[in-house]
């Protein structure tokens, strides 16, 4: 038989609080962990979604452009159902210095990504004065 004394059931005492405390302090640093990785995961998608639809923007208008220089621009329905939630612009000027007999254009592609964040994009290029869409 054993005896305890007042000393061994305070050890005991003081093990398990401590094994408690241990417990406790590691699950909030995995918490604090997991939050802190959750939110960077979602950053990089966030991002991500971005950059991938100012590509797409950037592909919208170069295709813009190829289609004024080849004389057939898109229709507001064509361009809607090849390129849904982006608007584009047509900005006209006429050149300057070497490129007078030309004019420039600028081609403005706006829109919203999965997550809500609006983007622009700009793109220029020249077109022979007569060309216009």
């Amino acid at each position: 038989m054993r005896i305890h004394s007042v000393s061994t059931r305070r050890s005991s005492f003081a093990c398990r609080a401590a094994m408690l405390i241990e417990v406790a302090t590691a699950t909030v640093i995995m918490g604090a962990l997991m939050m802190a990785f959750a939110e960077t995961v979602h950053v990089f998608n966030e991002r991500r979604a971005l950059l991938e639809a100012r590509v797409q923007g950037m592909l919208a208008a170069e295709s813009v452009i190829e289609r004024l220089r080849s004389a057939e621009p898109w229709s507001a329905a064509e361009f809607a159902a090849a390129y849904p939630d982006m608007m584009y612009r047509i900005d006209r000027a006429p050149g300057a210095g070497d490129w007078r007999e030309l004019d420039r254009i600028t081609i403005t592609v706006s829109g919203h990504t999965r997550f809500g964040r609006e983007f622009n994009v700009a793109l220029s290029g020249y077109l022979p004065a007569e060309a216009r869409p």
